[in-house]
């Protein structure tokens, strides 16, 4: 029995981890060309670049960790069928990013 429950909690995670995976690396990917970008278009010595870098990094991860409080914020207030439909919306402007991200268009702000 413990096996299957193992079995179980592998096959449901592992398509977790290959999404973030595929999300981190989409990430690696864009922030390469916008670093590959302004290297060229600034004539950015490779000290500038490594700092743009960190820079970069660093902003990725602010956003990250907004999008995540904001969030939980907004978890709190919204009642249960609320909840249903946002994470509904959720999906779906996940879904639009990643297509944008594929074929290479921006998502206008909203």
């Amino acid at each position: 029995m413990n096996k299957n429950i193992l079995m179980l909690a592998v096959a449901l995670i592992l398509p977790f981890s290959t999404f973030a995976n595929s999300e981190t690396n989409k990430y690696t990917d864009k922030y390469q060309q916008r670093l590959q970008q302004l290297t060229e278009e600034l004539s950015l010595t490779a000290e500038q670049q490594s700092q743009i870098a960190i820079v970069l990094k660093e902003q990725h991860e602010k956003f990250r960790t907004i999008h995540e409080e904001t969030n939980d914020r907004i978890k709190q207030i919204l009642t249960p069928g609320q909840m249903s439909r946002w994470e509904g919306m959720q999906q779906q402007r996940h879904e639009k990013h990643i297509k944008n991200v594929d074929t290479g268009q921006m998502q206008a702000p909203q």
